[in-house]
């Protein structure tokens, strides 16, 4: 089938001339119909050689040569003077190509008459951004063309649930957009229309700022809502600048759901703001999606009314700002399922999740993740921040791998929020801190709590309780919040013997001022059961060790005799500090090497040191005088309690 067709404006200026309506000097201007954009035309067929525009017509007012297009064009003619003036009736528009059935397989739409949008080219069906004249190489600007196609899309199409909505569609290629808000539509409220494209990297929009900060969906107007259940997939959005390109941002839109977008080279992908009342920027969900090289914010929350956020399955990597920003103006009901995470070196201390100052509502201060891959590549990329003045939040994550390289940081520092860590491992950030510094003047959050961190069940540094601390109080400069672990371990400390030494990693710093937090801690337990060992020891290579946590306090030690008779060898059994120097008990000496024995020491001030204070730090040791070699019993218990 031929792809060109010759134009009926030949004919309708064949017949002008005729008339003596036009003669030499007049001018034919083509466009696109419906639009002032000048349309190319072509000499032949060939659509090699394009005619001038406007074309000057020659002598008795012929054409200087034929008119032809390319299948699907669809013009407006405008004969004027030779001062460029309109002659009456020289105006027509939507002309279609002479035998050109493609022109007319796609007619206008009634929502493109409705809406005032008429189509480039008929090829298309209406939805496809190339219908109203989008550039897939990228070169020109497809900014109106994506409006049209929108404007187009949501005219009629306002159907509260079953309905025929209204849809985009962007096919492979790179986009221009040069302009803000392609997307928006402000002279009405829609619902339910699907914005999409052939893949992630297959449709590419690319926003030229031209070093105006703008975004491809901007909803500034607070307290306004312009679209609600609407659904992006398969679509990339990137921008020349990081300063100055942006995602989307919401208002009181809600229920946008993404899925499989690629957010690149932006500045801040999605910002959730708004007015205080309604459900503001809410209900976003964004489904295996991929966000690369934002520098700003992956999502900033900056509105109290902004909750029910959801990530599932979402790589997000090269990040040099924060990933989740809750700014002045509150927001959260975050929840992460899986998905990595990777931060890298903004500059500046930058946060997985950063709530600074906002004004948390009782409703909408929870965050939880579950089971996400993170790596923080810089001392700079941290794990949570949370500031003073900032309200109440809880802060969970679950079954998560949290990775930290290139030198230590602070990980989590608190003001009065609730920070759990369930299951997590957290092995490899080997010099990380976690701090509660409270809050300012002496007082709480809403609910009347200090700030707190638990780990629980996790695999953590052997000296985690070190890397831990909560602040003093400006008012009576007491400690402020708290900070435990329970039935945590650590998977990578290799002793001099596994078999002889243990490591208590559960503990409760600010014990004593527990109360505060409504949590006083309870009495932990280790207990030190050497396989294949007994005393007394060949040598100091076999003494029992248990390690417990920095500031531990050690409220009972209890040694008892072997499981069964050995030999008769007297001895004598001492327990006490890391290098025994400090002696809390024996028992008494001299005692046979098969009778019972036991070493109960209790609530002794005199020898019941803080862990940590004679080194080497937090060791409990047990040890034989002499040191011999004997067999024959097995087994025995060594029992530490401590707070």
């Amino acid at each position: 089938m031929t792809s060109a067709f010759l134009s009926p404006i030949v004919v309708i200026v064949e017949a002008y001339a005729r008339q003596g309506t036009v003669k030499a000097g007049y001018q034919v201007n083509t466009y696109v119909a419906g639009t002032s954009i000048r349309a190319a035309t072509f000499t032949d067929s060939t659509l090699t050689v394009q005619n001038a525009n406007p074309i000057v017509l020659l002598a008795d007012g012929r054409l200087p040569a034929s008119i032809w297009g390319p299948s699907g064009s669809v013009l407006k003619l405008v004969i004027t003077d030779p001062q460029g003036v309109p002659i009456p009736g020289g105006t027509i528009d939507n002309l279609p190509l002479v035998d050109d059935t493609f022109s007319s397989l796609y007619p206008r739409t009634k929502a493109e008459i409705a809406s005032g949008v008429t189509p480039r080219n008929c090829t298309y069906p209406p939805g496809n951004v190339l219908r109203y004249g989008a550039d897939p190489t990228g070169v020109a600007s497809s900014f109106e063309a994506i409006q049209n196609c929108l404007k187009a899309a949501v005219t009629g199409n306002n159907v509260a649930g079953m309905g025929d909505h209204g849809r985009v569609y962007i096919p492979r290629g790179t986009y221009l957009v040069d302009g803000d808000g392609v997307f928006n539509n402000s002279a009405d409220f829609q619902r339910g229309f699907i914005i999409e494209g052939d893949g992630l990297g297959s449709s590419v929009l690319k926003l030229k700022t031209n070093g105006a900060r703008i975004w491809f969906y901007n909803n500034e107007a607070k307290s306004t809502q312009q679209y609600i259940f609407v659904t992006v997939r398969d679509l990339q959005f990137t921008s020349d600048s990081t300063a100055d390109g942006n995602g989307f941002r919401f208002q009181q839109d809600q229920g946008w759901r993404f899925f499989r977008c690629w957010m690149l080279n932006l500045h801040t992908a999605i910002a959730s703001e708004g007015g205080f009342t309604g459900n503001v920027g809410s209900e976003h969900k964004f489904y295996s999606c991929k966000f690369t090289a934002i520098h700003d914010a992956v999502h900033l929350f900056n509105s109290a009314q902004c909750m029910n956020i959801e990530y599932h399955g979402c790589d997000i990597e090269s990040i040099y700002g924060d990933v989740f920003r809750i700014g002045a103006g509150g927001g959260g009901a975050l929840r992460v399922f899986g998905g990595s995470y990777i931060m890298d070196d903004g500059g500046t201390p930058h946060y997985f999740l950063n709530i600074d100052g906002a004004g948390l509502g009782n409703n909408n201060n929870n965050f939880t993740v579950n089971g996400i891959q993170t790596e923080m590549h810089s001392t700079n990329n941290r794990l949570v921040y949370h500031g003073s003045g900032s309200g109440g939040a809880h802060i969970v994550l679950n079954e998560c791998n949290i990775t930290a390289t290139n030198g230590a940081r602070q990980q989590v520092n608190i003001s009065t929020a609730r920070v759990t860590f369930n299951r997590c491992v957290l092995t490899q950030n080997q010099g990380d801190t976690y701090q509660v510094s409270g809050p300012r003047g002496g007082g709480g959050d809403q609910y009347g709590e200090p700030g707190s961190i638990h780990f629980t069940e996790c695999d953590v540094p052997e000296n985690l309780s070190s890397l831990c601390s909560t602040a003093s109080d400006s008012g009576d400069n007491l400690a402020w919040g708290m900070i435990s672990a329970r039935g945590c371990y650590n998977n990578r400390f290799v002793p001099s013997d596994i078999r002889t030494h243990r490591y208590a990693i559960d503990f409760d710093l600010n014990w004593y001022n527990g109360g505060r937090a409504s949590n006083f801690p309870g009495l932990k337990t280790v207990s030190v059961k050497p396989q294949n060992r007994s005393w007394p020891f060949a040598d100091a290579r076999y003494d029992w060790c248990v390690t417990l946590p920095s500031n531990a306090l050690i409220v009972n030690i209890y040694v008892f005799r072997p499981a069964n008779a050995g030999g008769s060898a007297a001895y004598t059994l001492h327990v006490g500090n890391g290098d025994k120097s400090v002696v809390y008990g024996t028992d008494g000496g001299g005692i046979s090497a098969s009778a019972a024995r036991s070493i109960i020491v209790q609530y002794d001030v005199a020898n019941l040191l803080s862990a940590g204070v004679s080194n080497p730090h937090n060791q409990v040791r047990i040890w034989a005088d002499p040191t011999t070699s004997y067999g024959g019993a097995m087994g025995g218990y060594f029992i530490v309690q401590y707070y």
